[in-house]
Formats: C-alpha cells, sequence, structure tokens
C-alpha cells in the first residue's frame, strides 16, 4: 500500500513525509512538482519567505505582514528607527512636561493641558533630553556625543511627521538590496556629517541654539540613493534625487530654524558612505 497525503495541490507519499521535510517546506511555500536540490530552500530564504519549522508568535506575526505589504519586502532597521524615534519623542514630551511642572507648579493641574500641548507642538522651554542631547556649535565642543544624540530628538510633533514620512517612502531596496549594516551606519554618520555641516556653515561657532531632528541621516539616506543609482545607470532617477535637494535647500532659504548646511552635510555624508 503506498500511501499519499495531500497538501494543498501536492501530493507528497508518506516516504517524503519521514524522510524528506524539508523538501516537502520548499514545495509547499513554492507550489514545485519537485524540489531536486538546495537552491530552492537558498531561494525562499534569500526572499525571507521560509522559516522552517519556526513556529513562534514574534515569526508568525513578522510573516503575516510581509505577505500584507504591497511589495512583500522586510525592512526591520526602518521600522526600529521609526519606532524608536517615536517612543523617544514620547519619552522627551513626558520628561519636558515634568520639568515644566517642577518649574511652575502653581500652574499644575489647573494649565496641565496648556503644558502638554506646549511640550507635544514644540515647547518654548526646552525639556532635559534637548538641552542634554541636543546639538549646538558652542556645548558640543566638549561633549561630542551632542553630534550623535541630536538625531534621535525632535523640536515638535510637526518636525517628528515630517521625518517620519520622509523616512518611511524611502525605497526598501536601500536595506534590501544593500544590507542592514551599510543602511543603519549611513544614517549614523549622516547624522554626525550633517551636524558637522551646521558647525563649519554657522556664522557664530559658539552660538548656544540647539538643533534637533534626524534630518541629516535621512538625507544622507538619500546620498546613499543618489549614488547608488548612478552606479545602477539610472541617472533620471538619480536626477530626480539631486533636484528634490535642491528644491528643499532653496525651500530653507524661506523656512526658519531650518539648517541648510545640516541637510547638505548629511546628503554629503551619504554619498561618502556609498562610494
Amino acid at each position: 500500500c503506498h500511501a499519499f497525503h495531500s497538501i494543498g495541490n501536492i501530493h507528497v507519499s508518506r516516504n517524503h513525509l519521514l524522510g524528506s521535510r524539508r523538501e516537502i517546506q520548499v514545495l509547499w511555500h513554492l507550489g514545485y512538482e519537485r524540489a531536486t536540490n538546495d537552491n530552492d530552500v537558498l531561494r525562499l530564504q534569500m526572499h525571507n519567505r521560509w522559516e522552517g519549522d519556526d513556529l513562534r508568535w514574534s515569526t508568525r506575526f513578522w510573516r503575516r505582514l510581509r505577505r500584507r505589504s504591497p511589495s512583500g519586502d522586510s525592512t526591520p532597521a526602518k521600522t526600529v528607527l521609526l519606532c524608536m524615534d517615536i517612543l523617544l519623542f514620547l519619552y522627551q514630551t513626558v520628561t519636558t512636561v515634568a520639568y515644566i511642572r517642577q518649574e511652575h507648579p502653581s500652574y499644575w493641574p489647573s494649565h496641565a493641558l496648556g503644558m502638554i500641548t506646549d511640550a507635544v507642538v514644540g515647547s518654548s522651554v526646552l525639556g532635559p533630553l534637548s538641552r542634554d542631547f541636543g546639538f549646538s556649535n558652542s556645548l558640543s565642543r566638549n561633549q561630542p556625543h551632542r553630534f550623535l544624540t541630536s538625531g534621535f530628538f525632535h523640536s515638535g510633533v510637526i518636525h517628528l511627521l515630517v521625518n517620519l514620512d520622509t523616512l518611511r517612502r524611502q525605497a526598501s531596496w536601500l536595506e534590501t538590496g544593500l544590507g542592514v549594516p551599510l543602511y543603519l551606519t549611513t544614517f549614523f554618520v549622516s547624522i554626525v556629517a550633517g551636524n558637522f555641516g551646521h558647525l563649519i556653515g554657522a556664522n557664530n561657532p559658539f552660538d548656544q541654539t540647539l538643533c534637533l531632528g534626524s534630518s541629516g541621516g535621512i538625507c544622507g539616506l538619500y546620498g546613499l540613493t543618489f549614488v547608488s543609482l548612478i552606479k545602477m545607470g539610472n541617472r533620471g532617477a538619480a536626477g530626480r534625487i539631486a533636484r528634490g535637494m535642491a528644491t528643499m535647500m532653496i525651500a530653507g532659504l524661506f523656512i526658519e530654524n531650518m539648517s541648510i548646511a545640516s541637510h547638505f552635510g548629511g546628503f554629503l555624508g551619504g554619498t561618502i558612505m556609498a562610494i
């Protein structure tokens, strides 16, 4: 007796069930009539569509997200950056409200809503995280950590949402094609490069005005995109990236509190990382 078990549209013998479970998994996911070698397994692993016998809830959750996404691409590094920005902004808002309450105890709780709104929109009173980790030309000379940490905090919810949306819209192949290490390294190096650009382009090297935001890192990813597109021979798309950066810098001439030098420094940092 030669028993068969039906899996979807694929018929697998009991011998295969007992002897080649990996082959059955390949057949199940790919729908091939037979898998002759490990190339099919490798193809699945390269596309992040097969996790073998891993039935953990976290694996099932990410698999479900990938199947629901239009492109099917998984971008965990970008997701981590987006979530990190949101969580740090929430923490920044809470600490700012606590600081304002401590400085003006008579306003609490009668003016609690105003304090919270002020902290979310962009407080005129800087909270402890902004003061301790924001970049400034003067303070960063003796506190070099500010060159990097300023990229993790934002001046208000509008600033945060603009950066989140810009980062979210960037091409997924920056991470899936070029790799997570280069993606993250470019982002962090470009934050530092953007602050160096602001320092070099400043009229007052001892200015204590604080700069916040991940715009330098995001512009660095655009620099990485620009060089990568040129290397791939897609000069038309690369030209659109360059025109977009030029438009943003020209707009910065008319937008208050926007550092053009920081954006340009970040973009230059990204192009250097791509080369």
